[in-house]
């Protein structure tokens, strides 16, 4: 349907050679597989652009999509970390172990079904209860450098303030 409202090159019907396509997509997948930097700055400029010419609601339809791929990325990224490693973690006096992303549970816990989401919960969880969670022991490694990460974390910083901010604005309605 985008096809033919002329807001979307249409690749999946033909209408664009996968050549043609490649550069408009390029930036999106360098995001998603290695440094998110440009397709930021890229989205970062036309937030500004927009609210500039006082198309605020577009801005913020931008800011919201920017919010997206933040979140992807760091999703992945955190995904990809604990599926190298067996982590063992405890909070407080829980221990458990995370192995190449699934959680190890005692021998008369079920066991974990393999399911391919498992991984992506896992670091959510992770990543909530981050100040909690002291880590045991780890095979393996859990951080390297991250192209793009200071651009990626001063955005998930930035929409984590305004999301305070417009959070507040609604419970004072």
């Amino acid at each position: 349907m985008r096809g033919q409202i002329g807001r979307c090159p249409a690749p999946c019907d033909g209408a664009i050679e996968p050549a043609t396509y490649a550069p408009i997509v390029g930036p999106v997948a360098a995001a998603l597989t290695g440094d998110p930097s440009e397709i930021i700055e890229i989205l970062a400029e036309r937030i500004e652009h927009l609210s500039a010419v006082a198309r605020f609601e577009e801005a913020a339809t931008t800011r919201d999509r920017l919010g997206a791929l933040v979140e992807a990325v760091r999703g992945l990224r955190a995904v990809r970390a604990i599926h190298a490693a067996r982590i063992e973690i405890a909070i407080g006096d829980v221990r458990t172990a995370i192995h190449r992303g699934f959680l190890v549970l005692e021998p008369d816990k079920p066991a974990a079904d393999g399911h391919p989401d498992e991984p992506r919960l896992v670091a959510a969880w992770l990543w909530r209860n981050r100040a909690r969670i002291q880590i045991q022991a780890c095979d393996g490694e859990v951080a390297s450098a991250i192209a793009g990460g200071s651009a990626l974390a001063a955005w998930a910083e930035r929409l984590r303030r305004l999301r305070l901010v417009e959070d507040g604005r609604t419970a004072g309605r």
